[in-house]
């Protein structure tokens, strides 16, 4: 059977916050093992990143900026998925609000033209609970890498993001949707799912496990 992907590479803070992840216009960013509400399941830590009051935008990019060989391999022409879990743990002000993008380059790690760029919507944040959010586009059709970038609004408005935007189990897939999560650490019954490299800073597999006539029989036999 055919492996399933998941291209984020550090998709819950496994080990840290850095690996396969850079920033910018962010006051700090930490790897946090609770939030001030209770963590989706099977989540055992999360990325944490403040803001301050600035009228920058704050990012944190996947894979790293460089170097090119490193982003996501893809397709041309079909779709692929940038999401994930995330909460706001400071007040629900107009800008508070997370945005996921997706930026396409061909073969020689070049941006694509005329499409570069498919910026997702502005998703409001909420202090109730973790919302699940993410986008999906259609890749341009010399496309060959893909970089994602989780994007949050100028403050201006709101001030400070003193206490906290928490995200975690990000996927980023082929498809046009959120799947079940999974990770090269998650034991999923009838699947295997496996690292492709380093644990926690590589693509993970899911595949599912299949048996062949001759091994059921012998199970049945005993």
């Amino acid at each position: 059977m055919a492996a399933t992907y998941n291209y984020c590479k550090n998709p819950r803070a496994g080990v840290n916050c850095t690996d396969s992840w850079s920033t910018a216009n962010l006051t700090a960013v930490t790897r946090e093992t609770s939030a001030p509400v209770a963590m989706p399941s099977d989540a055992p830590a999360c990325i944490k990143a403040t803001k301050d009051s600035t009228s920058a935008y704050g990012y944190m990019y996947s894979p790293h900026v460089t170097p090119a060989t490193d982003w996501i391999p893809i397709t041309g022409g079909l779709d692929y998925y940038f999401g994930g879990y995330y909460y706001c743990a400071d007040f629900e002000g107009t800008y508070r609000y997370l945005a996921w993008d997706l930026y396409w380059y061909d073969s020689s790690g070049t941006a694509c033209s005329p499409v570069a760029t498919n910026a997702g919507p502005n998703t409001k944040t909420t202090m109730a609970d973790w919302l699940l959010g993410g986008y999906s586009a259609t890749a341009p059709a010399d496309a060959a890498r893909l970089r994602c970038r989780w994007r949050t609004g100028p403050n201006t408005a709101d001030g400070v993001i003193t206490n906290g935007i928490f995200f975690t189990k990000v996927m980023v897939v082929q498809g046009t949707s959120y799947p079940g999560y999974f990770d090269g650490a998650s034991s999923l019954g009838g699947y295997t799912c496996a690292w492709e490299g380093t644990a926690h800073n590589s693509f993970s597999t899911k595949t599912e496990n299949v048996f062949s006539g001759l091994t059921v029989t012998r199970l049945l036999q005993g």
